[in-house]
């Protein structure tokens, strides 16, 4: 019992250093659903996730959660067009199934796709093995559907596990979150979502939103105003791609 008392105080601690190195760093708003699986302290420490991008250029890369959606999806990608804008769109696999069409007109838009998982499971509720197979097999799907390697994968809900890191590797993706999370799943008002990106908005950034799991009506309201936003700051919202790789 006491071992197992001195494993969760060891997660708990190292869950607390990571925040702090976000602090130390000048995050001002890390993720705020990040967990770590208990017992994988060491493996953690050693595989860094991505979270932001380099400061040294102007650049900063808007995601998209939980799609494709056919009502919010056709939305946002006629205003990122509008704006000469390219994103990266998270996505989940069964949806992507359903529809096929927007996953096309993604990338024939020269947006990026990345890695949500198959279903957007409950991560500690599966095993290692369903964890894998969720990553593993949505991979394979987006890969087949578009002919193009994923680059990226981002945990649903933060939550960041050694099957995930594992089957990741395999595949030479990258483990991203964010660095701003505007919380557009609250329903708030977009000028409020507009507010929060812009107040924290710095070169570098990685701004969590979402085109589907929900009503993202407001989510679609804010995006013009966010994007106006960037420009009067002389920042061009990128690919993750293009902002952490190249």
């Amino acid at each position: 019992m006491k071992k197992l008392k001195n494993k969760n105080v060891l997660s708990t601690l190292l869950l607390i250093y990571i925040c702090g190195i976000f602090f130390s760093l000048g995050m001002t708003n890390p993720p705020e659903l990040l967990h770590c699986n208990q017992g994988q302290d060491n493996f953690v420490a050693r595989n860094p996730i991505l979270w932001i991008g380099s400061s040294n250029k102007h650049q900063v890369a808007l995601t998209f959660d939980d799609g494709p959606d056919p009502i919010y999806t056709p939305q946002i990608l006629d205003i990122l067009a509008k704006y000469n804008i390219k994103a990266t769109f998270m996505v989940i696999g069964n949806k992507a199934k359903k529809h096929p069409e927007l996953i096309k007109r993604i990338i024939d838009e020269g947006h990026e796709l990345g890695n949500h998982t198959i279903s957007h499971p409950e991560a500690p509720k599966l095993t290692p093995e369903e964890l894998e197979k969720q990553v593993s097999d949505n991979n394979a799907l987006l890969q087949n559907m578009t002919g193009k390697k994923l680059h990226f994968f981002r945990p649903p809900y933060g939550y960041f596990d050694v099957a995930f890191f594992m089957t990741c590797r395999q595949h030479g993706i990258n483990v991203v979150l964010w660095s701003i999370v505007p919380r557009d799943w609250e329903k708030s008002d977009a000028s409020i979502i507009t507010k929060r990106v812009l107040d924290q908005i710095e070169p570098g950034s990685i701004v969590l939103l979402h085109d589907g799991g929900g009503d993202r009506s407001q989510t679609v309201a804010a995006l013009p105003g966010i994007l106006d936003g960037l420009q009067k700051r002389n920042l061009k919202a990128v690919t993750l791609s293009e902002l952490l790789l190249k």
